[in-house]
C-alpha cells in the first residue's frame, strides 16, 4: 500500500518510484558504462582506451522486456538488451515487493572478441535537491575509490551534498565511496531513499550537477548547483591510477576488462518522515 514502481517498455529502466505519493526518482534509474575522467587520465591514453564506451549504454537495444508475478505477491521485471560493444549483453531484473522495496540486479556478460577496459560497471539516476542529507556506511568521510581506500575508516558517516564532493582545481570525477554496504538520502523531515547492497558491497557518488555538467566545465567553479541530485549507484569503477601524472596507467588489478562478466545487485526502499 502507498507505493507504486513505473518501468519503460521501451528502454526498460525504471522510470518511477513513488511513495506516499511523493517522487523519489527524478530520472529514470539507467545503465552506465562511463566515468569522467580525473587529472591522471585526462594526461595519459586512458579516454582513447575507454572511448568505446562512452555512448554504450545510451545505444543498447532493449530485446526482451517481460514482467513475471512471483511468490509472496511480488513481481519480477526484466529488461534485457544488446550493447552495440561486440554484441555484450546487458541484462536488468527488479524484483518489486509488497513493502514497497525494489531490489535491482545487473548483469553484464561480454560479446565475442577483443573488448576494450570499462570505465565503470553500474546505474545512475536523479534525485530531487531536497534529499540534501547523505549517510552511509562504508569507508570515508572523505572519497574513496578502489585504488585509494585505506585511508577511508569504514563505519558510518554523515554529510551534506556539497561536503560529498571534492572542489578539484581542476573539475574531474569525485566524490565516489567505496565499499558501502548501505546509504540514505533524506530531506529535513527525515523522508527519502535508503540503497542497501546486495551480496558485495558497491560504490556511490552524489553530485549537485549532472555527469555532462562534470566533463564540460574546466574548473570546479563552473559546475552549477541543479534542482536535481545525480546519483551514481556503481558495481566499481576504474581506479584513480596517479604513480605519475604523464602518462602512467592505472594498475592492472585495478580494472574492468570489457572481455569479463559483471554483475550486482543493490535495493531500493523509501524512507518515511520522522515523526
Amino acid at each position: 500500500d502507498g507505493f507504486s514502481a513505473a518501468f519503460s517498455k521501451k528502454s526498460g529502466e525504471m522510470v518511477s518510484f513513488k511513495s506516499e505519493g511523493r517522487e523519489l526518482l527524478a530520472a529514470p534509474l539507467a545503465p552506465n558504462f562511463w566515468k569522467v575522467p580525473n587529472d591522471n587520465q585526462y594526461r595519459s591514453s586512458y579516454l582513447k582506451t575507454v572511448a568505446p564506451w562512452r555512448s554504450a549504454a545510451a545505444d543498447r537495444q532493449l530485446k526482451r522486456f517481460e514482467t513475471e508475478a512471483v511468490s509472496g505477491g511480488a513481481v519480477s521485471v526484466l529488461a534485457e538488451a544488446k550493447l552495440p560493444l561486440a554484441n555484450s549483453l546487458l541484462r536488468t531484473r527488479y524484483l518489486v515487493r509488497g513493502d514497497g522495496s525494489v531490489t535491482v540486479s545487473f548483469q553484464y556478460e561480454p560479446g565475442e572478441g577483443k573488448l576494450p577496459l570499462i570505465p565503470k560497471v553500474g546505474m545512475t539516476t536523479s534525485v530531487s535537491s531536497r534529499f540534501g542529507n547523505v549517510a552511509w556506511y562504508g569507508h570515508g568521510p572523505q572519497e574513496t575509490y578502489w585504488d585509494r581506500k585505506t585511508g577511508g575508516e569504514i563505519a558510518i558517516h554523515h554529510a551534506t551534498v556539497e561536503e560529498m564532493i571534492h572542489p578539484y582545481c581542476r573539475a574531474q570525477d569525485t566524490g565516489n565511496r567505496s565499499d558501502v554496504r548501505w546509504l540514505t538520502l533524506t530531506d529535513s523531515s527525515g523522508a527519502g531513499l535508503r540503497i542497501t547492497a546486495g551480496k558485495e558491497v558497491i560504490n556511490f557518488a552524489v553530485w549537485p550537477f549532472t555527469m555532462a555538467d562534470l566533463e564540460t566545465a574546466t574548473h570546479s567553479y563552473q559546475l552549477p548547483r541543479r534542482d536535481a541530485l545525480t546519483l551514481n549507484i556503481d558495481h566499481q569503477l576504474h581506479g584513480v591510477g596517479g604513480d605519475n601524472s604523464w602518462g602512467a596507467l592505472t594498475h592492472p588489478q585495478y580494472t574492468l576488462p570489457g572481455d569479463k562478466p559483471y554483475e550486482y545487485s543493490f535495493t531500493l526502499s523509501p524512507i518515511a518522515a520522522k515523526q
